[in-house]
């Protein structure tokens, strides 16, 4: 049986036959053309007043329905800002036909001035939420290149990103776009840093500037910007005092010390996990102490966290119980060294009280921890009895109060004994 050639079958063509491209694709494969946008966006914002703020935003809104803004959202802010496109080396390029009326360079270095501009900058965000991340890639882009700018333009540029963040528009760590070694050895860093401070003060108050500083862990880092040979605690105290902003040395000095107080605590829990004897721990405290100038009231409550916290909580929860009072019965030595006056007492007290509070498993076993503190000369009868009367935090005071009962009865009864053998006597 012969065997038929097989035949391949042809799909049919489509000659002369447009076939179209998906608008996306058209889009995406479109040559990325700044130089135009930049033509095309002055040429319709220069068409309304650039002091009348409502009509800039309403024609830049529209604007958005015709230009790309997705695309050219960097080359949207590089122009809003400074009046052109940011070539690379940080150069200003600006149309030589169509002059910018409406941008930030062109108004006063004032936060009055510039206000206005980041309520436009607010609103435009608002409508286009996507245009977020290209105004914080033009801010970082600007800010390293600074030093190409007048000492006019560096100034409105701090002024705009201070306002921005008082806005929450930007978070505050965008500043570490201007540690460059350059802008740090040649001073402008620091410049701008202290502009950008100043005004973030004068509008929201030093804590709320702690509150930035912290959530974007840049709360030891602000020496960073003072130049090499200045990074030293004498000279950022002298440079914002002369900038008359002593409460930004106050800030750092708080932080500082917040900062060493963590490190007693963390290095407590460090040296017991390490199996230190009580002496070494002792020791170790001491010379904090003594280095730092601290009190006893300082750190009491900061040893007792680092005690705790070198409990292992993982474990079953029968277990809870025996696990805490042995922890406080083995390193009551550590805290009774630093409970020597009647003061200190109460305030460890008082401190052991909200931490039981705050940690829901330990509540019940507050009154044994109180004794075992009581059994081993860490907390006096007197103390006891002070807290009891009138020193409970507002911490669960009335569960704990009434879990102490038994045991304040006592010391009062042996209180009421010991008075009455030395009337006999």
């Amino acid at each position: 049986m012969s065997s038929q050639p097989t035949t391949t079958s042809q799909k049919p063509a489509l000659n002369g036959a447009k076939i179209k491209t998906r608008k996306r694709e058209s889009k995406a494969n479109a040559k990325f053309d700044p130089e135009t946008f930049r033509e095309q966006l002055l040429t319709i914002i220069d068409e309304v007043d650039p002091n009348q703020f409502d009509s800039v935003y309403a024609k830049l809104d529209v604007t958005g329905n015709t230009l790309d803004y997705r695309r050219y959202g960097e080359p949207l802010f590089e122009i809003l800002i400074t009046g052109g496109i940011i070539a690379p080396g940080g150069i200003i390029e600006k149309d030589d036909d169509v002059e910018s009326r409406y941008n930030v360079f062109a108004v006063e270095d004032s936060v009055a001035a510039i206000q206005p501009h980041v309520e436009v900058l607010n609103k435009l965000i608002r409508r286009y939420k996507y245009l977020l991340r290209p105004l914080e890639e033009t801010l970082k882009n600007l800010l390293q290149h600074v030093n190409k700018f007048s000492t006019a333009e560096a100034n409105k540029l701090s002024i705009l990103v201070a306002l921005l963040i008082t806005h929450q528009l930007i978070p505050l760590t965008i500043v570490t776009a201007l540690l460059n070694d350059h802008l740090v050895k040649e001073g402008i860093a620091l410049v701008c840093l202290t502009s950008i401070l100043r005004v973030c003060i004068s509008i929201q108050g030093v804590p709320q500037l702690g509150r930035y500083l912290k959530k974007g862990k840049l709360d030891d880092r602000l020496i960073e910007f003072f130049p090499p040979n200045k990074q030293d605690e004498e000279s950022f105290a002298r440079h914002f005092e002369v900038e008359d902003m002593k409460a930004v040395v106050e800030l750092h000095n708080s932080i500082r010390e917040n900062t060493h107080k963590a490190e007693l605590t963390d290095s407590v829990r460090e040296m017991i996990e390490e199996e230190k004897t009580d002496t070494e721990i002792v020791l170790h405290l001491k010379k904090l102490v003594k280095e730092h100038q601290w009190t006893e009231s300082d750190v009491i409550g900061l040893i007792w966290d680092g005690i705790m916290s070198a409990v292992d909580w993982a474990t079953r929860p029968e277990i809870i119980e025996s696990q805490t009072l042995r922890q406080v019965k083995d390193w009551s030595r550590v805290l009774a060294f630093f409970t020597t006056q009647p003061r200190t007492e109460v305030e460890l007290l008082g401190h052991v009280q909200v931490y039981c509070y705050d940690n829901a498993k330990l509540m019940k076993f507050f009154a044994n921890i109180v004794r075992i503190l009581y059994d081993n000369d860490v907390l006096s009868e007197n103390a006891i009895l002070f807290w009891n009367a009138k020193g409970a935090k507002p911490q669960g005071k009335s569960i704990f109060l009434k879990q102490m009962e038994p045991f304040v009865a006592a010391l009062e009864e042996a209180s009421d004994d010991e008075e009455e053998d030395e009337e006999e006597e």
